[in-house]
């Protein structure tokens, strides 16, 4: 364990630095961590008891087409690319979603 995270201030608490935590401190994945100083994530969340990495909305067009892109693009999450790489169903959805997003950019110009 390299640092410690808490939902309740949001600060992130490397243990080489801090002696004391917030009481709600939960220890963060090296792995994780490693990917939050390399910025390829934003940040830190707590799911079900444990840290993970945060999840940014997407953000809001006045542009409905540019909207539903989008969401459809927030909806292809880590998870969902290994089920498209393992399994039918997953690479049959994800070919679906592409679809969808081509369709709409094309409405775009």
């Amino acid at each position: 364990m390299i640092a410690k995270f808490s939902k309740k201030t949001g600060g992130v608490y490397p243990i080489n630095v801090f002696k004391q935590f917030p009481k709600d401190a939960l220890d963060i994945p090296d792995d994780l961590y490693a990917d939050f100083k390399s910025a390829k994530i934003e940040g830190f969340d707590v799911s079900d008891g444990k840290v993970v990495a945060k999840v940014s909305e997407p953000q809001k067009t006045s542009d409905p087409a540019q909207t539903q892109i989008d969401e459809l693009e927030f909806s292809i999450t880590p998870r969902r690319l290994r089920e498209a790489v393992l399994t039918e169903s997953g690479a049959k959805w994800l070919s679906e979603v592409d679809a969808k997003i081509q369709a709409l950019r094309a409405k775009l110009g």
